[in-house]
């Protein structure tokens, strides 16, 4: 529903400045939104651990802990990993783990996923229609008191686990698993399954050397247990004989460095400790993040100290975090942790430079939030990321509180994974409902946004001073679609601060409520304050004008007529100041002007009076020129009452063009125009996900959206941001404000350099005639198609209506 608006304002009266618009595109109402600020239902189902194999397959725990939900996306799809064959494959199998998991899940190489399930291995085939058990006795639950783990130099279908939580494979796809020493300690060991051909031999030529045979298990790594002699965990240790304590820890392997993010909570009046160690499993000494480590050694490379937050920019040692849930590392010596209470993945270059890659998120468990994706991953929000994988160039990370996978490119944008999309929730009641969907868009002149929330079936208001969102009520009586025989709403449009426009999503009715303070006349019909009256169309008994099908409706700024587009008579009306209908184009209209407007879906008036029409039928945006001289818009020169096409080669299908004419491209029908000062004519391509607009000369470009439907987030520029089948334009002092249907948000878009948004003053009352339309002599403020323009004008006009 195209919409419209007339305020004028007297010169010698001035504008107060309030404030400066806000860099890149806004949502201003929408399900993100509740109340002017972000919430999220954390109660929604989350992504905690990830696995990513060669392919770009993503595995993802989707939890809750306990439901053993694993969910598989390849790019194209998304699939549960939950059949009944995997669920209770047999007695006792299943994906559930009743305990919180660190990096359970890791992938073969060959489309199989490897699951730790505490006391035993599993593995899903790449069907997810099948579970296999690779080691652990099915019967030894975490719970089992005293259970220890063994089985190790032999195969490891003997073996057994007490805990296994967290695992990682190689290049190879060797599995290595972290377990509890014994049940209820808060030490473990690592051990290695050999699923290779070959033997594979650790810390070759040393005191610890260590072969594996195929098939196989043994540990590798934190032999000895606290009390028993060992040589303790730090700098300096070996591999074999240092104490590893703490919860079990996140892994990753790359060539001979294996690393364990470690953290001891805190007991005993100690604090928390958080650290990453790094165990060369090689038989040479090797170099890591500026450390030099030898064979068969362990070192910390960062943390090591408190558990907090600090460091970057630094020496990763000296640095802080919280605990690592998830950590990742590449061929070019980087490593990546996921610092969850931080809301940031931070990188130890090979240097031992520790910066953050990932997040702007504060130092505190609540300080996380989204911004969107298709930013620097650098600028973005994320909330308690939980895992972090690096796969095919990429940086993947499960951004556990925004319920989504989101992927670091090559180039450092962060970008939401293929497949998965957030659960939002206002979580509080009286805040915008998550299922509102919006339809029909206008700006009135102080700023408020007005449009129709058709699932509540109410008009709503977007207050321009707090943001604030509320229904708008008639005073006096019933107001549509409350009123008997009413249907839903479909469209409004503002006519002046007093009165606002309303039509039935039927189109069959138009009627004018007014929010003004003493009684107004319009179209010959007169209005107390709060009430709201039929002024053209409805049933026997109301009809003013005789039957139509509004789809859009328009305000002529010249005379405070309006313009309606009627689809089902395939016309252009205009409705008089007292309530007389003709025909301007389309069906009845003078041969000239019939081929544009068989089904007119969006108008915008010029300060003329003249008329521009976005025809679904035909594929165009049409010029109707009203007056007696030719006129030259757009690129195009339109006889007088004539229809010129400005916009539209007739098609929906083809190469969009840009900065080209823009007769000349493809355009879906547009359900959205709006008319700047400039002359620039900005209108919706539905189709394309984009906001177009033709300049003064008749050139297209792109102005809104990055050719991709969906969203990527607030505070992009316009370029780079992505809608989703837009319909409704508006245009406010400083903005481009937009429907984002797809995305079921209303939209601000900046024009131009930042500019300062103005209220402006009441108009004195001997500038205002009966109508509740401002008039002035030299200042002309027009809403047209939403837009808002200033003109000056050397004559005054004044509207004949009379109350």
């Amino acid at each position: 529903m195209s919409v419209a608006a007339l305020v004028v304002t007297a010169p010698s009266v001035a504008a107060r400045a309030v404030s400066t618009t806000a860099s890149g595109v806004q949502t201003v109402a929408g399900p993100q939104l509740c109340s002017g600020r972000t919430e999220v239902d954390h109660s929604a189902g989350v992504v905690r651990s990830l696995a990513v194999d060669e392919s770009g397959r993503i595995f993802v725990d989707t939890g809750p802990p306990g439901a053993g939900i694993v969910r598989k996306s390849d790019g194209l799809s998304v699939s549960l990993l939950r059949p009944g064959s995997v669920q209770r494959h047999r007695p006792g199998e299943s994906l559930s783990d009743a305990a919180p998991s660190a990096s359970r899940l890791a992938t073969d190489g060959r489309g199989a996923l490897f699951v730790a399930l505490g006391a035993k291995l599993v593995a899903v085939d790449a069907e997810g229609t099948g579970l296999t058990t690779l080691a652990g006795d099915p019967s030894a639950l975490p719970g089992a008191e005293g259970r220890s783990s063994a089985g190790d130099g032999g195969p490891v279908s003997a073996a057994t686990f007490t805990s296994t939580r967290s695992i990682a494979t190689d290049e190879a796809h060797n599995l290595f698993v972290a377990d509890r020493v014994t049940h209820g300690r808060s030490t473990f060991r690592v051990r290695f399954i050999n699923r290779s051909t070959r033997p594979v031999t650790f810390y070759t030529g040393t005191a610890q050397q260590l072969t594996v045979e195929p098939g196989d298990i043994a540990t590798v790594a934190g032999g000895a247990e606290e009390g028993d002699g060992g040589g303790g965990d730090s700098d300096g240790g070996t591999a074999l004989g240092s104490v590893l304590s703490g919860t079990p820890p996140s892994m990753a392997v790359v060539g001979a460095r294996l690393y364990l993010g470690m953290y001891s909570p805190p007991s005993d009046g100690q604090p928390a400790v958080s650290s990453v160690r790094v165990i060369n499993l090689g038989g040479t000494e090797t170099a890591a993040h500026g450390l030099t480590v030898p064979a068969g050694g362990i070192a910390i490379v960062a943390g090591g100290g408190v558990a907090g937050f600090g460091g970057d920019g630094g020496n990763a040692r000296a640095a802080s975090f919280s605990q690592l849930p998830g950590i990742a590392a590449d061929t070019n010596g980087n490593l990546y942790l996921a610092d969850e209470r931080h809301h940031r993945v931070r990188k130890v270059d090979s240097l031992g430079i520790i910066s953050s890659v990932a997040g702007v998120g504060g130092i505190s468990p609540d300080d996380g939030g989204f911004n969107g994706n298709g930013r620097l991953a650098s600028e973005a929000r994320l909330n308690r990321p939980h895992d972090v994988k690096v796969a095919q160039g990429q940086i993947y990370i499960s951004d556990s509180g925004n319920h989504q996978v989101r992927v670091i490119d090559a180039s450092g944008v962060l970008r939401a994974g293929r497949g998965n999309e957030p659960f939002w929730k206002c979580a509080r009641s009286g805040d915008t409902p998550r299922k509102a969907k919006w339809q029909g868009l206008a700006v009135g002149r102080k700023g408020h946004l007005y449009f129709i929330d058709v699932l509540g079936k109410k008009l709503v208001k977007r207050s321009a001073s707090d943001g604030s969102i509320d229904a708008v009520k008639a005073s006096k009586g019933p107001m549509p679609p409350d009123d008997p025989g009413s249907q839903v709403l479909g469209g409004v449009a503002v006519r002046s601060d007093e009165a606002l426009y309303l039509v039935d999503r039927g189109g069959t009715r138009i009627s004018a409520l007014n929010i003004g303070s003493r009684t107004i006349t319009i179209h010959g019909v007169s209005i107390e304050p709060g009430s709201w009256r039929t002024v053209a169309g409805g049933t026997a008994g109301t009809d003013r004008t005789g039957s139509f099908g509004a789809t859009a409706m328009a305000v002529d700024i010249t005379t405070g007529s309006l313009l309606v587009g009627d689809s089902a008579g395939g016309r252009l009306l205009h409705i008089g100041p007292m309530g007389g209908v003709s025909t301007v184009a389309g069906n009845g209209a003078p041969p000239a002007a019939r081929g544009c407007c068989s089904k007119p879906v969006a108008l915008a008036v010029d300060p003329a009076g003249n008329v521009y029409v976005s025809d679904a039928a035909t594929n165009r945006i049409w010029f109707v020129n009203r007056k007696d001289r030719p006129v030259t818009v757009n690129g195009q020169q339109v006889a007088p009452g004539r229809a010129g096409a400005v916009a539209g080669n007739g098609t929906t299908t083809g190469l969009r063009h840009e900065a080209e004419p823009a007769t000349a491209s493809p355009i879906s029908a547009s359900s959205g125009l709006a008319l700047a000062t400039d002359g620039n004519l900005y209108f919706s391509d539905t189709g394309d996900h984009s906001i177009r607009r033709v300049d003064k000369d008749g050139t297209l470009t792109t102005a809104v959206g990055n050719g991709q439907r969906g969203y990527n987030g607030d505070g992009l520029p316009a370029a780079l941001s992505a809608l989703d089948s837009p319909t409704n334009l508006a245009l406010d002092q400083c903005h481009l404000v937009v429907l984002d249907s797809g995305n079921n948000r209303v939209r601000r878009v900046p024009l131009g350099p930042p500019c300062r948004e103005t209220v402006l003053p009441p108009v004195r009352r001997d500038n205002r005639d009966s109508s509740g339309l401002a008039v002035a002599g030299v200042v002309l403020l027009a809403v047209s198609g939403g837009a808002i323009s200033l003109y000056r004008r050397r004559h005054r006009h004044r509207h004949t209506e009379q109350p």
